[in-house]
């Protein structure tokens, strides 16, 4: 018999989170063992009312922190929509597979109500801790009770009655699994004072690689009319937020562009507003704002001779699997999951210090050492044929 599987996520196909649950979904249809549905707020409403549903769960999600300054940061999970237990209940799945369902999707409390096996997989650091998506860089508190979060103002006293209401609601879930999506998160899941309440594996991602493959470079420079100087390598940097979110690292980006030759680089900055600042430093940068489809996205990472990802903070990189699986390598900071995608000196170079000396070598490196890099083994273990066997795997286990 077939196991029916439903997968939820707030979005569709709208950000990280939804990109990587919709791949699952994509990898699992026409697999013989398993049913797969998918539901998301898109699923529930349509057109302008849609938009109004969205903006209103999101606020009231985010309505605890409203004085914050940090309230971008932070998830309540008491708000949800009632209509996700009612389909739930309507597709009547073996087994509830969740992924990203904050600015109130479903809430907390709706979870002790769903009388199946859930599955949780880790996109961020929110599902086992009093409502931050990352942690403060150096806090602990979610080892136990989230008091006194460095995020607020208030001493936290928000942040701890979350953490007490997952306590109060995960003990009442009778098999809760969380599905780390890199060795790091899985790590940090089990440092949690929840951690009693849940059961953790480590199971990536998948990308389709058939379609994230290697295509010839000026081909795909010229889907976006990029005019790239002979002998000149094409640094490439993006993410949402790319160029204001401190996470990112763009000022590590900047100073290690300061001791390049604008001469030998041009840059493309994609994911974010227009920023000027590179073309000042005497690169001619190519900026493309945000880009959407898996056509642009093959095609972007096609265009690079390499990437730059230089974030402080990062599960399981969508951008770093893609431009991997495209052949493009990848310079980050040994960080949360990188090291999970990036093999150092093969595919990509690590950098061990958040400094922008890591960053720099990373560069030379990857424009000295071009024939060498291998991206074999990176697409084999995140195809859609390897990771959706694992996952099917999991779901026979605990249906």
């Amino acid at each position: 018999m077939r196991t029916k599987i439903l997968i939820l996520n707030t979005n569709r196909i709208s950000g990280g989170a939804a990109i990587a649950a919709h791949r699952l979904y994509e990898s699992l249809i026409g697999a013989d063992e398993v049913e797969v549905h998918y539901l998301s707020i898109d699923d529930l409403y349509k057109g302008g009312f849609l938009r109004f549903v969205r903006k209103l769960l999101s606020f009231l999600d985010k309505l605890k922190f409203i004085r914050s300054s940090s309230r971008a940061l932070l998830s309540s999970g008491f708000i949800g929509d009632y209509k996700v237990l009612r389909k739930i209940k309507e597709i009547n799945p073996d087994i509830v597979h969740m992924h990203w369902i904050n600015s109130g999707f479903i809430s907390v409390k709706s979870l002790s109500k769903i009388d199946k096996p859930i599955i949780w997989s880790l996109h961020d650091m929110w599902p086992f801790t009093g409502g931050c998506h990352y942690n403060f860089p150096g806090c602990d508190k979610f080892h136990n009770g989230c008091k006194n979060c460095p995020l607020l103002d208030d001493n936290g006293s928000v942040t701890s009655k979350i953490y007490s209401n997952k306590i109060n609601i995960y003990s009442q879930i009778k098999n809760l699994t969380f599905v780390g999506l890199s060795r790091w998160i899985y790590n940090e899941s089990l440092n949690s004072g929840l951690a009693q309440y849940y059961s953790t594996i480590n199971l990536p991602n998948t990308i389709d690689t058939s379609v994230y493959k290697k295509l010839p470079t000026e081909q795909s420079r010229e889907f976006f009319k990029l005019k790239i100087g002979n002998s000149k390598r094409l640094i490439g940097f993006g993410a949402i937020g790319a160029t204001s979110d401190p996470r990112k690292g763009f000022r590590f980006l900047k100073k290690a562009l300061s001791n390049l030759n604008p001469e030998d680089y041009e840059l493309l900055v994609f994911g974010g507003a227009i920023d000027t600042s590179l073309e000042r430093m005497g690169f001619v940068t190519h900026q493309l704002g945000y880009i959407a489809g898996d056509e642009q996205l093959v095609n972007l990472y096609n265009s690079m001779d390499m990437l730059i990802v230089p974030s402080t903070q990062e599960n399981l990189s969508n951008i770093i699997l893609e431009s991997l699986s495209c052949e493009t390598p990848v310079v980050a900071f040994n960080i949360g999951g990188n090291s999970d995608l990036i093999s150092h000196g093969t595919n990509g170079y690590l950098g061990d210090d958040l400094e922008p000396d890591s960053i720099l070598k990373g560069i030379n490196y990857i424009s000295e050492n071009e024939s060498i890099l291998n991206f074999h083994q990176v697409r084999k273990r995140f195809s859609y044929s390897a990771i959706s066997k694992k996952y099917i795997k999991l779901y026979k286990e605990l249906s």
